[in-house]
């Protein structure tokens, strides 16, 4: 079977590979942005859910009171 790493005659390096300080700072610092990144458009998604849900439900009391 050909692995990924064959293609090309390049390996991929180890997981296992040291990484500077700075490098694991760097990715430490960018993956806390994009978690809360994600946080806040994930509670973005909600809050206008639970607009349209209320608007709906205002939308059908109206309904209901005008007739």
């Amino acid at each position: 079977m050909i692995s990924l790493g064959d293609i090309g005659g390049k390996r991929k390096p180890s997981r296992l590979t040291p990484v500077s300080p700075i490098l694991q700072k760097i990715r430490l610092v960018s993956l806390t942005f994009m978690e809360a990144a994600w946080d806040l458009a994930l509670w973005e998604i909600s809050s206008a859910t639970t607009i349209v849900k209320e608007t709906i439900n205002d939308e059908a009391l109206l309904a209901k009171s005008t007739q």
